[in-house]
């Protein structure tokens, strides 16, 4: 298993850690930067696989729904590849 976190460990907000086992990957959370100047994807970090062009990428899966990932999942959720599902749980 391998651990790569893309951003967030040196600030609050933003959060994108990356897990891969076995050829496969799955991030966690996807959050906006807190200091971000506005929802867009120029804020996304350099993961494979974000645009559907790398298949190990399995999905992101959402750890918390603060406000500003939630923005920021409305805005860029058509960037994604349509064959994720999207599912959320209850709290």
């Amino acid at each position: 298993m391998r651990v790569c976190i893309h951003r967030g460990s040196k600030q609050i907000g933003g959060s994108c850690v990356e897990v891969e086992s076995l050829g496969q990957r799955l991030l966690i959370d996807l959050g906006l930067p807190l200091d971000a100047e506005n929802n867009s994807i120029e804020y996304l970090p350099a993961v494979a696989g974000l645009d559907g062009n790398d298949s190990s990428l399995l999905g992101i899966f959402i750890s918390h729904p603060h406000l500003t990932i939630l923005d920021y999942w409305r805005m860029s959720l058509q960037k994604f590849p349509s064959e994720w599902d999207l599912q959320l749980a209850e709290s």
